[in-house]
This record gives structure tokens, sequence and C-alpha cells, in this order.
């Protein structure tokens, strides 16, 4: 998880707690409570350029995307995933 590499190391079942979550997963709106624990949180539609600028400045957005996109997924709705940017290559 994100926050366990930042160094926050509660369990799985403190973030479930937390957050609201259910059995079958947790509503994307519900990462709006992670503000009361400090974490900068802006949850709403952002544009490509917004998000490159997020990548540029080292953040990592979480993006929810449509699961039935993603080629592994055996279910519907949205998962989480985590934005990282990679350095670019230079060629000689």
């Amino acid at each position: 998880m994100v926050l366990a590499a930042l160094g926050d190391d509660r369990t799985e079942a403190q973030w479930a707690s937390l957050l609201g979550s259910y059995d079958f997963g947790t509503p994307s709106s519900r990462v709006t409570r992670l503000a009361s624990l400090g974490y900068r949180v802006d949850y709403k539609r952002f544009s490509l350029e917004e998000l490159a600028a997020h990548l540029e400045s080292n953040r990592y957005p979480i993006v929810f995307v449509r699961a039935d996109l993603l080629p592994w997924a055996d279910f519907g709705g949205f998962h989480a995933l985590v934005l990282r940017a990679y350095p670019k290559i230079i060629s000689r």
C-alpha cells in the first residue's frame, strides 16, 4: 500500500475501519477521510495536464479506473491505481 511506503503501517483491518470499507471494497469517495489523518486529498476529476504536473512534482496520485478495462480484473466497478512517473531514459 502506498501509505505503508510512506511509513504509515496501519493494518488492513485498521484501514478498513478508518475508511468505512465493506466486505466487497471501499467506495472511492472514502479516500477523503485520509485528510483527517493529515494527508492532502483532492478528490475530483483531473485533466491529463494536472495529473502530469503532480507526477512531475514527485507526487503519486491515486486514480480510479473502470475495472472492466483492466485485463486481469474479473469484476465490474472501479479500482484504485497509483500513478508513478518513470524517469526519462536518454539514449545516445
